[in-house]
């Protein structure tokens, strides 16, 4: 299961997350994806995904939203794949 490695990634600093731009997210197979770490607003989103994240800057939510993609969190992200099958995991 992905969820131990997962909680310790969470629980590291922030200086260890990975902020990520629309444009990686974008070319990343699969429509349920899970970022630790910051969503950036450069790029497009062009399919609608269901995306959790630690953060987003105002202009990557924005396109999110305008994209049609459904934003969650991240505790309701695991509590839906309690063992993160179908899940891409961005780290």
């Amino acid at each position: 299961s992905e969820l131990l490695p997962l909680a310790k990634k969470l629980a590291s600093s922030r200086s260890h997350h990975r902020d990520l731009n629309l444009s990686e997210i974008d070319k990343v197979e699969g429509d349920t994806i899970l970022v630790v770490g910051k969503i950036l607003s450069s790029g497009m989103i062009t399919r609608k995904i269901t995306i959790a994240a630690l953060g987003y800057s105002q202009q990557a939510r924005e396109k999110l939203i305008s994209s049609g993609a459904k934003i969650i969190d991240i505790k309701e992200m695991i509590n839906k794949h309690k063992k993160l099958e179908g899940v891409t995991i961005l780290w």
